[in-house]
């Protein structure tokens, strides 16, 4: 089979806004005769999601969103009405996110999947009675929950007018439902480091203090019987500038491999250059000393700026990333050239949009993050193009240039804006993007239209008497931030679109997997039954028709078979039926064959399910069917069992692969594992082995990666990342019928860094040639409830 085949243009191509059409009419592509697959609407309940849409129907959910005159945004234009508040989210080891709210709450989904949320300001209460409640709050707080490996959350609070103010660590240990409090040494502007894809550390995060121009990080540790110890901070700087905390979220410090790096921004000019200066340290866990700052490059112009901060990520591999900041300038990029050293610099160069004309906005506030495949993530925003500040996007694969600047959001007005964005990530590498709306600079028409739309500010809003006269608007800071929103991206940034709560649903994997009901049909084969539940299907790491990534819900248990097909099951059937495969009743001629990874039509005559020409016995997996005899077994099943059988939907596949698990393969991320759990190229070169021989899945499966690839009930064809229910691709194609797994033959194309990648659990593929033999193609199947 043709590998290039996966890169086939369709025939019927449908557009953004066609699927969605479909999608919400519950017709099309994604409609199924006998079980329906259709999107999650935000504000129904899950056994009926399709009474009141989330969006209305035709409406473009996807970004650019352009906002029109006079204040109408995605809740005007779009009915974006969430369930949960939107602001920083982050997501716990079980990949269920968390949301902190501005009035001292903090949102989770229950096990039931329903939005439930926890105060937080009792346990400061407690812990300082003489406080006054006032909690500094909003775009300028850091109200980012960190997670560590073992499930504790970390938030800082900063008490800004009790009797003293006070800024503290709170931490979790029951998923945001309790906290302890612990007094940081210095009661101002704190940033907490944010968590590392695919880096595991049991460990509170680094914290970065700064007073005045002092900037100090801290670093909590555990002590044996449970509690934090907060040591004394360590001085980084006493000449470092402490940029806006309200938008860009972009991370000072990186902790990996016994290491602390921050870096900073500088308020004295380095050696007469224009802009603002901005510096790398690192600070040794094992000497406890503090390096020397290293300088990187200025950035902006004229005199420094708190604005032009400098964000960092560091690698897999260890290599660092910064990007210099900007105030109204392209963002410069370098990265080191040693893992964790920081004496040696790549040349900097620009990222984004390049500047052109004199009074021309660009670049402010970085929003970085690295995803786990080392790809480089930026939302900032931009002022270019007519003075207009948009929020934007771009991004930078590893090895790559930066890639085109999209963007994501656009006011309905010129001057001033801001969105307070927050750039977060979840663990199926799922990109997220929090924002609010805010422009004050307002002429006479829009200060309006904004007291029009809130009428409830009227009364604290006095209007400047110089409004009169100031046709280009003046700065009013009584102006408000309103109609918060989450943007997700389900393919690693190629599009976005508005957040449902059923995307935050699907992300969340299972804490343990407990033990599942299992039972043997009359034939002998055995059976797990699966539960009804939620998963993220697809992947940002794999080929393009595993993107774009979205959110499944399983609505029924369902019972799948333990191994693929055997060559004696299927021989039961023979023999109880007299059923001949149709390669045994073919004409010849009109077979394909592809047999021990290569083009073999000759061999079409003289081989079959019986004798494939690979070693085979009763309990290796049947091959040399096509998904007409595979079916045919079913319904022999189904007949004689009195119960229905059939062959998995791709969703249903997929779901029982994972077990639970968000990783490339349902043990893990690394390849180097795969021995242990399957049967490919590099430990069975010449054919499929017995099922059940190696390590089964969480949920008790074999051979789910690797023996033989397994038809599925749905055709090929394209995803949406539209969050759906029971999805099953029955209208027929060219392409054929989906296959999943992997197989003996894997991967026989790549060198041995590509080794499994046909095997991970999001791999599809599909038999486009309807009687072509193959002795790599095998089946499983479902007994229904």
């Amino acid at each position: 089979m043709k590998k290039n085949i996966k890169n086939t243009k369709l025939i019927v191509k449908l557009s953004v806004k066609g699927i969605l059409f479909l999608f919400l009419l519950g017709i099309g592509l994604f409609t199924v005769s006998c079980r329906k697959s259709h999107p999650i609407s935000e504000n129904t309940p899950l056994q009926n999601p399709s009474e009141i849409p989330e969006y209305r129907p035709g409406a473009n959910i996807y970004t650019p969103i352009v906002h029109q005159k006079f204040y109408k945004g995605e809740r005007e234009l779009l009915g974006y009405h969430p369930q949960f508040t939107p602001n920083t989210i982050s997501f716990d080891p079980q990949n269920r996110p968390y949301i902190r709210t501005t009035d001292g709450f903090v949102q989770t989904l229950d096990e039931n999947g329903k939005w439930v949320k926890f105060d937080f300001k009792p346990f400061l209460k407690k812990a300082f009675p003489a406080w006054n409640d006032d909690l500094a709050v909003g775009p300028f707080a850091e109200e980012r929950i960190v997670f560590d490996s073992a499930g504790d959350a970390y938030m800082h609070a900063f008490l800004s007018r009790s009797t003293k103010p006070c800024s503290v660590l709170m931490r979790s240990r029951d998923g945001c439902r309790t906290w302890e409090t612990y007094v940081l040494p210095l009661p101002y502007w704190c940033n907490i480091e944010a968590e590392m894809p695919a880096i595991e550390r049991n460990e509170p995060p680094c914290l970065s203090l700064f007073m005045n121009n002092d900037l100090f990080i801290l670093l909590p540790k555990k002590l044996p019987d449970g509690t934090l110890q907060i040591p004394a901070p360590i001085k980084i700087s006493d000449i470092s500038l402490v940029g806006p905390a309200h938008s860009g979220g972009g991370g000072i410090t990186r902790t990996f491999q016994g290491f602390t790096f921050v870096v900073f921004a500088g308020k004295i000019p380095h050696s007469g250059e224009e802009g603002t200066p901005q510096y790398i340290t690192r600070y040794d866990h094992a000497t406890g000393k503090v390096s020397t700052p290293v300088y990187l490059g200025s950035n902006g112009q004229e005199e420094p700026d708190g604005h032009n901060c400098p964000s960092m990520e560091i690698d897999s591999k260890g290599y660092l990333h910064v990007l210099l900041g900007s105030h109204h300038d392209p963002f410069k990029y370098i990265h080191s050239l040693k893992p964790f050293d920081i004496s040696s610099w790549s040349k900097p160069e620009w990222s984004g949009i390049q500047k052109t004309k004199m009074g021309e906005g660009s670049y402010t506030y970085v929003g970085l993050c690295m995803d786990k495949f080392d790809t480089l993530h930026v939302i900032a925003r931009w002022g270019g193009d007519g003075y207009k500040d948009r929020l934007v996007y771009f991004c930078k694969k590893d090895g790559q240039s930066w890639e085109p600047m999209k963007v994501l959001v656009e006011p309905y007005k010129t001057r001033y804006s801001v969105w307070y964005h927050k750039v977060s990530r979840d663990r199926d590498g799922r990109l997220f993007v929090s924002y609010y709306y805010y422009g004050n600079e307002l002429t006479s028409e829009q200060l309006t239209a904004y007291l029009e739309k809130w009428p409830e500010e009227k009364e604290k809003f006095k209007i400047p008497e110089e409004l009169k006269d100031s046709p280009n608007g003046i700065f009013m800071n009584a102006i408000k931030y309103h109609d918060p929103c989450l943007l997700v991206s389900n393919d690693g940034g190629g599009s976005w679109r508005l957040a449902l709560t059923e995307d935050l649903r699907g992300g969340i994997t299972p804490e343990k997997v407990g033990s599942l009901e299992k039972s043997v049909n009359t034939v002998g084969m055995p059976f797990v039954k699966i539960p009804s539940g939620r998963f993220i299907m697809g992947s940002v790491e794999g080929a393009q028709d595993e993107k774009p990534l979205h959110a499944v819900t399983i609505s029924r248990s369902f019972n799948i078979g333990v191994y693929p097909v055997r060559v004696k099951d299927f021989e039961e059937f023979v023999k109880a039926t007299g059923y001949k495969t149709e390669f045994e009743t073919a004409p010849k001629k009109s077979i394909f064959a592809w047999l021990k990874g290569k083009y073999k039509n000759d061999d079409a005559s003289i081989v079959s399910w019986r004798s494939p020409g690979i070693s085979q016995n009763g309990d290796h997996p049947v091959v040399l069917i096509t998904i007409k005899d595979a079916k045919a077994f079913c319904d022999w099943l189904s007949q004689k069992e009195g119960r229905h059988y059939r062959l998995p939907t791709e969703a249903e596949w997929e779901y029982a692969c994972r077990g639970g698990t968000n990783t490339s393969y349902s043990f893990g991320n690394s390849a180097k594992d795969l021995p242990a759990y399957a049967w490919f190229k590099k430990n069975s070169p010449t054919g499929t082995q017995p099922v059940g021989m190696l390590q089964p899945n969480p949920f008790g499966l074999y051979d789910m990666h690797g023996n033989v690839w397994e038809y599925c009930e749905d055709f090929y064809g394209p995803y949406s990342d539209l969050p759906v229910v029971d999805p099953l691709l029955k209208v027929d194609s060219e392409f054929g019928p989906i296959i999943r797994g992997g197989s003996w033959i894997d991967d026989k194309y790549g060198d041995y860094a590509s080794q499994g990648f046909n095997l991970r659990s999001a791999s599809r593929y599909h038999v486009y040639y309807p009687r072509i033999m193959l002795d790599w193609v095998g089946f499983r199947v479902v007994m229904e409830e």
